[in-house]
């Protein structure tokens, strides 16, 4: 019986497949008639939805669901009349759908949601979008004077709030502000002085001025800004990023160019051939919230879907139809003269879809997508599905090579060092059975060298002084999604760097290196004799010496390589990061030399290096190297550094130590949720509702450094949207956001 549940799944997962594959290249060419046509479809289905109570429907998922149903739908509307301006017909129907919009967003059921912040009877994010709306509608029909003088006193509300703020972050609610929902405030004044001819708006001037003195390390606009110490509560994000860089071109041009460089630099990426966004920049992984939606493989979902605005808003035509493809064939769209996505389950991304696809695009051809990379991997995936459904010995062969996945990453020329650890003993050791597995995704910190003297049982390593310079991420993926897989057979799990592979094999005493591949050359480098970078089992004492060589071909010009590692579990203890201490850590010390020759140079790397290992974790925690090179005998560089993973990556998602890292789980939540933070001294935990009442005051006491998990209780408290704050005694605090449901 399992065997035909096993075909079953095989050949729907294979259909899914197939379907997607299809639906990226059915996706309307960005501009042209056809994506009008499309768009018409979309909202003869939305209507529908929409006179049915859409609007509420989304508000109990989300926690602003009602007002961004009710805009978007709205504005998709008059947008689309807008970009037919000969179809009178489809104009008095936009309106009028538009103005249901509009009375939906103004029920008192809706606005009660919102308390009064920075003299805005209903914070900046309910009116900046309810002004967004009231405008595209006055554009549309300019003979409707009370609609115009409307917008006129609407619009000097804004002014009047932004220029009396000393933040050009206005709160949404009582004391918690998000830059987006600025922006989106700021689009509609930006429009309004654009239709009335007015060239030089200081309070645009001076917002864009404030703006530029208030970003985070990248240069973008955060995600949240504390309006009380008034300054960053969390870093740029993708799901806001998307929403700001598709409404600043309205604002000001040259601070959009500035964002969106900055945009697609950090958050643009590609996965398994796929063009997505991330939610995160490309050096931090964490879960998906309440703002992001689902977050796969570092993909944000509402990022993904609002990217194509983003990008027509700032003239990339390119990108924008290939993450219109994206939306399409994963979307899984359906219906002609009523089109839906997602099998009309969640029409809020059926909304952000319409919006982004009725902008008015710039003038220019986008191009159709390949998507060549996604089909290459699809077809491998089918080919692994009928493999193992099919041939048992193929199934037993995979999992038998699944036990023993592990992993390194080796550059071309540097040498990076790591394994995994094993289970937790009073002494730590090392096996086969805990080496990095397919899936696992490491973040690192990288800081100045420190002295971390100590060898035998009981050592204390302290490197919470270290001094941290920038961060770096590694990523373990099987051997079949790597374009140079074929070259290595015997690999059981390939470590990803930035693009930078190595392929490694797990052996009954020890994890090989096997061969490397550099895509931006490219080079694919073959070990005829593997690295054995580390020994199993490994405990205090184990030594070993290993010789290993390779070569590579580039440019018609062959480079052999050859290197000797020596190493020896010295110590074991407990390492202290600038975040916590982390007990049960095996030392490691070793030295290497590594050559490469050919083409009559000769390149030659020494270094000397100690690896810190604990016990569960697939990869090393932390790493001091001092390494040197010469090129034909004279100085080719040198690097030093003490490499310590980040605390995100050993199960806390979110430590931003400018302030207090803090993640809820479960997120929505029925009432009960578990706190997660990291932090120490004199702590409280606050909870506050959207009108700002306090409605949870905790003192949690004198907690030392590490992480803490504390359980809330909001079962007696309405429905809706509150902020979970934990606060130091000091002033520092940390804060999240979690939606309530029943």
């Amino acid at each position: 019986m399992w065997r035909y549940v096993g075909l079953g799944t095989g050949a729907l997962l294979s259909s899914w497949v197939v379907w997607v594959n299809i639906g990226v290249h059915r996706a309307p060419r960005v501009g042209s008639e056809e994506e009008l046509v499309a768009a018409r479809a979309q909202l003869a289905y939305l209507e529908q939805r929409m006179h049915a109570g859409l609007p509420d429907a989304m508000q109990r998922l989300f926690p602003e669901g009602a007002v961004f149903t009710d805009a978007l739908y709205g504005l998709a509307w008059c947008q689309l009349a807008q970009r037919s301006p000969m179809d009178k017909a489809l104009r008095v129907h936009a309106l009028t759908e538009a103005r249901y919009a509009l009375a939906d967003m103004e029920r008192p059921s809706v606005q009660a949601r919102f308390a009064s912040a920075d003299t805005l009877t209903f914070g900046v994010f309910y009116t900046g979008w309810r002004n967004l709306l009231i405008g595209a509608i006055a554009l549309l029909d300019t003979k409707d004077t009370a609609l115009q003088a409307r917008w006129e006193e609407e619009c000097a509300t804004l002014r009047n709030a932004f220029g009396a703020a000393r933040s050009p972050f206005l709160c949404s609610y009582p004391g918690m502000a998000w830059p987006a929902d600025n922006v989106v405030a700021m689009a509609s004044l930006a429009r309004h002085a654009r239709a009335h001819g007015i060239t030089d708006d200081a309070v645009l001037r001076n917002w864009v001025d404030r703006v530029r003195m208030h970003r985070d390390e990248r240069g973008l606009v955060p995600h949240a800004w504390d309006p009380v110490a008034d300054r960053m509560a969390e870093a740029s994000r993708g799901s806001s990023q998307v929403l700001m860089n598709a409404l600043l071109p309205t604002v000001d041009s040259a601070l959009a160019a500035e964002q969106f460089q900055g945009f697609c630099t950090h958050f643009l990426m590609e996965r398994c051939g796929v063009p997505v966004v991330r939610e995160h920049p490309h050096d931090v992984m964490r879960s998906g919230d309440v703002d992001s939606g689902p977050v796969i493989l570092g993909a944000g979902a509402s990022a993904t879907v609002v990217g194509a605005a983003a990008f027509r808003a700032n003239g990339d035509l390119f990108h924008a139809q290939e993450l219109d493809a994206t939306c399409e064939g994963f979307g899984l769209a359906t219906g002609e003269a009523c089109k839906r996505y997602l099998l009309g389950v969640l029409p809020i991304t059926d909304l952000f879809i319409v919006w982004a696809r009725t902008w008015h695009p710039p003038v220019g051809n986008a191009h159709t997508p390949g998507f060549v990379r996604f089909h290459l991997w699809s077809a491998g995936l089918i080919t692994l599905l009928l493999a193992a459904w099919w041939f048992p010995w193929a199934r037993r062969c995979w999992r038998g090579r699944a036990r023993y996945l592990g992993g390194m990453q080796r550059s071309t020329f540097l040498l990076l060092l790591l394994s995994g650890p094993a289970t937790l003993t009073a002494q730590p050791v090392i096996d086969a059975g805990s080496a990095p597995a397919v899936g696992q995704i490491y973040d690192y910190d990288i800081a100045d060298p420190l002295n971390l003297p100590g060898t035998g049982p009981g050592q204390v390593w302290d490197a919470s002084g270290a001094q941290v310079n920038t961060n770096a991420q590694l990523q373990y993926i099987a051997p079949g999604m790597s374009t140079a897989g074929s070259s290595f057979p015997d690999a059981d799990v390939v470590q990803d760097e930035g693009g930078n592979e190595t392929f490694l094999e797990v052996g009954a005493d020890g994890l090989y290196v096997i061969g490397s591949y550099a895509p931006g050359l490219p080079i694919t480098s073959v070990f005829t004799d593997p690295q054995r970078v580390m020994a199993y089992p490994c405990s205090l004492g184990t030594a070993w010496t290993d010789a290993y060589e390779g070569s590579y071909t580039y440019q018609g010009n062959t480079y052999q390589q050859q290197g000797t590692d020596q190493f020896e579990a010295t110590g074991y203890g407990s390492f202290q990061f600038p975040w916590g201490t982390m007990d049960n850590v095996l030392r490691i010390d070793g030295s290497s030399t590594y050559t490469e020759s050919g083409n009559g140079n000769t390149y030659v790397y020494d270094a000397t290096f100690t690896l810190f290992h604990k016990p569960g974790l697939g990869n090393f925690v932390a790493r001091l190297l001092d390494g040197s090179a010469t090129l034909n005998g004279a100085p080719a560089g040198a690097v030093q550094n003490l490499v310590m993973m980040q605390a995100s990556s050993i199960g806390v998602e979110e430590m931003d130590l400018a302030g207090i890292g803090v993640e809820l789980f479960p997120n929505p939540s029925e009432g009960v949720a578990e706190v997660v933070h990291g932090s120490d001294g004199d702590l409280d935990i606050r909870v506050v509702d959207a009108a700002g009442r306090t409605v949870l005051h905790r003192p949690l006491g004198v907690r030392a450094p590490g992480i803490h998990r504390d359980r809330i209780d909001l079962q007696g408290e309405a429905p809706g949207l509150y902020t979970v704050m934990v606060e130091r005694a000091d002033g520092v605090r940390g804060c999240a956001r979690l939606l309530v449901t029943r």
